[in-house]
């Protein structure tokens, strides 16, 4: 992604929120957190001074991957705050990047790589799942028929 690039944050003294170091792409509350909206067809980014957020359209199938979707995006947020535990209004997956996620090169580096390869993950992850829903299925239409007379 040509975002990652030069990206660079810096901390700032948020005025709305005593003087510390709050994401101003979360607060918006203030001129210091301009906000620069990038649009692309699949994703939207909002960037400002100390952070940003990457949201993305993800082709999603049927209601089952919508709830799938969901459920793994709550589990991933809880893990790590690069992955947001709900999206941005009209988007599938949104990503939180602050300071902490490119604090080095390998770690910018990891960040745009995870958020590059996020959508064939979720393919990989779609197919394992519903490979597995239809053995289950399988089994239980088997376990049921051989229980008729």
């Amino acid at each position: 992604m040509e975002f990652f690039k030069d990206l660079e944050f810096k901390p700032i003294e948020c005025p709305k929120r005593g003087g510390i170091d709050f994401p101003c792409v979360i607060c918006q509350q203030c001129e210091i957190g301009e906000v620069e909206v990038i649009l692309e067809e699949d994703f939207l980014i909002e960037k400002t001074v100390n952070s940003a957020i990457i949201s993305m359209l993800l082709k999603l199938e049927d209601e089952f991957e919508e709830v799938l979707l969901g459920r793994f995006l709550q589990s991933l947020g809880s893990k790590t705050s690069l992955v947001m535990k709900k999206p941005m209004e009209g988007y599938q997956v949104s990503f939180f990047i602050d300071q902490n996620a490119i604090a080095s090169p390998e770690k910018k580096r990891k960040t745009e790589t995870f958020i590059q390869d996020f959508t064939n993950m979720w393919k990989s992850a779609m197919t394992k799942a519903k490979s597995v829903l239809n053995k289950w299925e399988r089994d239980v239409v088997q376990d049921v028929t051989n229980r008729l007379p």
